[in-house]
């Protein structure tokens, strides 16, 4: 469904004289390309979801930004429905970006998509040095930008495990 279709179909729904526009003070999408275009079309608070946040920083990362495909798919070559047919040309032997790299690149977009966040939220996941210790268990508890870091870490190394597993399979 289109940002668009969303959006028709909840003022449509919409009854009892609520308004998008005027009664509505957050929305939550679900979808990555969804989540940022109802971002945009409406002026009610966003609830980002982690998970597709990451698939957009990883999406932008590895495919859009970069020249790290020899020959770019047109959109007769690309099935709408699959989302991986360019992986088959992605050339992993000239130009891999560097897990350093890639985690830089990733962390901007994600700084960017919670530019929106409050301050408060803001100042409190600065910090990585700032780790509460729960009484109940004496284990740290994790700000909301080291979960995000071990969540990036833990994609990376499978993107990586990925990569070795086809380029071995490749060279046999």
């Amino acid at each position: 469904m289109t940002a668009e279709n969303c959006l028709r179909i909840l003022n449509e729904r919409l009854s009892f004289d609520i308004s998008l526009e005027t009664d509505i003070v957050a929305i939550v999408t679900d979808g990555p390309n969804v989540m940022i275009k109802v971002g945009r079309l409406v002026c009610a608070e966003q609830q980002l979801c982690l998970a597709h946040g990451i698939n957009l920083a990883v999406c932008d990362v590895l495919y859009k930004k970069h020249n790290y495909l020899q020959d770019s798919p047109t959109s007769d070559d690309m099935d709408d429905n699959n989302d991986d047919d360019h992986l088959e040309d992605l050339d992993c032997s000239e130009s891999v970006p560097t897990q350093a790299l890639l985690r830089k690149q990733i962390k901007s977009i994600v700084k960017r998509l919670n530019s929106r966040d409050d301050t408060e939220e803001e100042e409190r996941s600065e910090s990585l040095t700032d780790v509460e210790l729960r009484p109940e268990t004496s284990q740290p508890q994790l700000t909301l930008k080291e979960k995000l870091q071990l969540e990036i870490d833990k994609s990376m190394k499978s993107q990586i495990l990925k990569y070795k597993y086809k380029m071995n399979r490749d060279d046999k």
